[in-house]
């Protein structure tokens, strides 16, 4: 005989709800990181960008024959160690010199811009470029040539429509710009991984051709303000390190021998500690459809039986710990389980011809505790897979009777199997942002 099954929820009702939680989870974030002290810190004058890189689409390196016909020429100026504001190719030949007026690296012989490692922003702000993994093997020399060479060079890329937040597809980092320390921070970690260009004390001044002898010098021209703009962010300064995470995700629960869909979403706000490591706060809303939990006698002719049917809405509170092993991640999340239940007993008596029912439909609430594992990886930038073991326990009881006392209305092992995507943002976009 069928079992009448619990009506589906609303979908509707579900994105509904799932919108508020996200926005609200936003909102808190958001409040908690404006609140958060900012400890200005100091750092370098100036940055002066490294010289652009000549085959910087062909980043990471693809070593020769794995693409017919791909280019490893690869080279790039190096800048003087006493003097920043000047480079030599060896490849090339070329001498550079670098004009703080225009923003760029001027060739000496041509006088012709060549640009620099880097982008700008809207607004014309330098971001020099995140450093080169492995800088020192410029300019690029072919296996062979010498012994032990190495080939692993890859770089993080910027964003083209911000240009303050980089990614590398080789390591899975996302990297935002700090402007106060004047360099890269890795997301995750808060860790400062620096630039590619030199950082200077002091404003670098355009190199100027010797007057004649018969003209008098001009007065000096006073020192060119520092240019400050608001960054694009509402939200302005938060936390440096601080990373945000939302995930939503699907798959199957095991209940008492049965296997339900479920499905949810949860997100986190997480803090570095050290290099590798983040713990935060999470919160999550998760759904498991209806099941049977218990089943007394059997639906045999002359025979009683009650079945009870359990659905779950869960509301999942509590804490993660992540480490950070460049691009994957691993963890533990904990916390307690506050779910409404809707509860279906199906209670009746078999016939030889038939069997008949009565079915009583109630909601409870029951708690418990949770505990899960999960590894992700990055895909993209800002966006990543990941999957996920969840064991909960969830226990609902009522007062019964003087003869039998509490009784027992369902008692749930709940072991969930979850895979799905995950979204992160985090970093300090400063409100100060100084061009040369």
């Amino acid at each position: 005989m069928p079992i009448p099954g619990r009506t589906p929820w609303s979908v509707t009702a579900r994105l509904m709800m799932g919108a508020g939680f996200v926005l609200i989870l936003a909102l808190m974030s958001a409040r908690a990181a404006a609140q958060q002290a900012s400890v200005p810190q100091e750092g370098c004058t100036t940055i002066i960008p490294a010289p652009p890189i000549s085959t910087k689409s062909n980043f990471p390196f693809v070593p020769p024959g794995a693409e017919p016909g791909k280019n490893v020429t690869i080279h790039q100026a190096k800048q003087d160690p006493n003097d920043p504001t000047h480079a030599h190719d060896a490849s090339t030949g070329q001498n550079l010199s670098w004009d703080a007026d225009k923003g760029t690296w001027i060739d000496s012989n041509t006088g012709q811009d060549v640009g620099f490692d880097g982008m700008r922003t809207s607004n014309g702000e330098i971001i020099p470029a995140p450093p080169i993994s492995t800088n020192s093997t410029f300019p690029f020399v072919p296996p062979g040539a010498e012994p032990g060479q190495s080939v692993t060079i890859h770089q993080a890329t910027q964003d083209p429509s911000d240009p303050t937040h980089a990614y590398d597809s080789s390591t899975g980092q996302n990297l935002f710009w700090d402007a106060d320390k004047g360099t890269w921070i890795d997301s995750k970690t808060g860790q400062a991984i620096g630039v590619d260009g030199v950082c200077v004390n002091q404003p670098p001044t355009t190199p100027q051709r010797p007057a004649p002898p018969a003209r008098t010098p001009s007065p000096a021209t006073p020192a060119r303000p520092r240019k400050s703009s608001t960054s694009q962010t509402s939200m302005g300064t938060t936390g440096a390190g601080i990373h945000f995470e939302l995930r939503g995700f699907g798959g199957a629960s095991v209940v008492n021998g049965n296997t339900p869909a479920t499905s949810g979403f949860d997100g986190a706000v997480l803090f570095p500690l050290g290099n590798r490591v983040l713990v935060g706060p999470t919160a999550g809303f998760q759904w498991v459809n209806s099941s049977v939990v218990s089943s007394i006698g059997s639906m045999t002719p002359g025979s009683t039986f009650e079945n009870t049917n359990v659905g779950f809405k869960e509301g999942n509170f509590g804490g993660q710990i992540g480490l950070n092993l460049s691009g994957w991640e691993l963890g533990v999340r904990g916390g307690a389980t506050a779910a409404s239940s809707t509860i279906e007993q199906v209670a009746g008596f078999c016939l030889p011809s038939e069997c008949t029912s009565s079915t009583t439909t109630t909601h409870n609430t029951g708690t418990g505790p949770f505990v899960g594992g999960y590894i992700s990886h990055s895909i993209f930038s800002h966006v990543g897979i990941f999957v996920e073991y969840d064991y909960h326990t969830l226990k609902d009881t009522n007062a019964g009777n003087i003869t039998s006392g509490p009784q027992t209305i369902f008692d749930v092992h709940q072991n969930s199997v979850v895979g799905g995507i995950v979204l992160s943002f985090g970093g300090n976009r400063s409100n100060n942002v100084v061009t040369p």
